[in-house]
């Protein structure tokens, strides 16, 4: 089984992402379809992000975030979620912007 280059593996990757099956991918690059199929769950896995633990920015609470724009856990996302956004406090504005009108 001979690595495929990067030339077949962007070439596969566009197929996969035009709805090509594994099958048509196989036979266009004169590989087996067993080894295009591992190739695509590899790529599959790498793509799929990692989980950290991480605290809950509004209870403390440690629960597993799948990346930085994750920063609440499940249970407080559906609770502000459930707030409208009429009832949210508004702020009066950045600190940087603060501290030019001050000075």
């Amino acid at each position: 089984m001979k690595a495929l280059t990067t030339k077949e593996r962007n070439r596969v990757i566009q197929w996969r992402n035009h709805g090509r099956t594994p099958a048509y991918i196989a036979r266009n690059l004169g590989r087996p379809v067993d080894e295009i199929e591992a190739m695509l769950e590899a790529i599959q896995r790498a793509d799929k992000p990692k989980a950290t633990p991480r605290s809950c920015m509004s209870c403390h609470n440690e629960f597993m975030s799948e990346g930085p724009h994750h920063r609440m856990c499940d249970a407080c996302r559906r609770a502000s979620a459930a707030i409208p956004p009429a009832m949210l406090a508004i702020g009066t504005g950045c600190r940087v912007t603060q501290a030019k009108t001050r000075g």
